[in-house]
């Protein structure tokens, strides 16, 4: 009776120690797969974290390049996004001294405090001035909006803009640069950036201008500032 039922403790073992083979083999492939897929997705957060450099740092270049930009205007004179001082080579009037660069920001609230202005002295002949002035105004932003939209676009270098000392500015081409610079798959060759757009936007979330609120103001350094992106009514 024992003889019999030796045979089959014997498989019994046999299957145990097949299945502890396949358990380890299938568990040796499993920490391989593991392996292999924490490898990629190291790669793939570190492809991008330099994409998000790239792109960073081509925003930067493109924001810029923009705040350079000038434009001349018959009524407003030089025009910018930001005001630049009376420093500019290209902006010299007809004795020889350079003229400011106003920003635009501070154009509309200029244009702004005459409206205000005129209110509380109920003078007709200011508000019809500072009526003509805001509409000369919103024409100019407009302007300036299509001189910096042509500036971002892939034929940017066929398109004049300049600073303030009549240098040419290509917005495009240095985007471009500052993401091949920061891209190493680029920057040695082996991959081919193949085309770039870029566009401009807002903040969503709301900012401030540099430009006093006479409103709000309070003749400190804690003055308030006119809010970016909002259309506040003058009257």
């Amino acid at each position: 009776m024992f003889c019999q039922n030796l045979p089959v403790r014997r498989r019994a073992r046999n299957n145990r120690g097949s299945i502890l083979v396949i358990c380890l083999v299938g568990l040796g492939l499993i920490c391989s797969i593991l392996l292999m897929l924490s490898g990629q997705l190291q790669n793939f957060m570190l492809q991008r974290q330099r994409t998000e450099t790239a792109a960073q740092a081509a925003v930067l270049s493109v924001a810029g390049d923009l705040s350079r930009i000038v434009v001349k205007d018959s009524d407003w004179g030089y025009i910018a996004l930001c005001d630049h001082p009376a420093a500019g080579k290209a902006t010299r009037a007809g004795d020889g001294e350079s003229l400011p660069v106003t920003g635009i920001n501070s154009v509309l609230g200029t244009v702004r405090f005459e409206k205000l202005l005129a209110g509380q002295l109920q003078n007709d002949e200011l508000k019809n001035i500072a009526d003509d002035d805001a509409v000369k105004a919103t024409a100019l932003s407009g302007r300036l909006q299509q001189v910096l939209d042509g500036a971002v676009g892939a034929n940017s270098k066929d398109r004049s803009v300049t600073d303030m000392n009549g240098e040419k500015i290509s917005v495009y081409e240095h985007a471009m640069q500052q993401i091949i610079r920061n891209t190493p798959e680029l920057a040695n060759g082996s991959a081919q950036l193949v085309d770039l757009k870029i566009k401009l936007g807002w903040l969503s979330d709301g900012s401030s201008t540099m430009t006093l609120d006479p409103e709000r103001y309070n003749g400190t350094s804690t003055g308030k500032y006119y809010p970016a992106f909002v259309n506040v009514p003058a009257d």
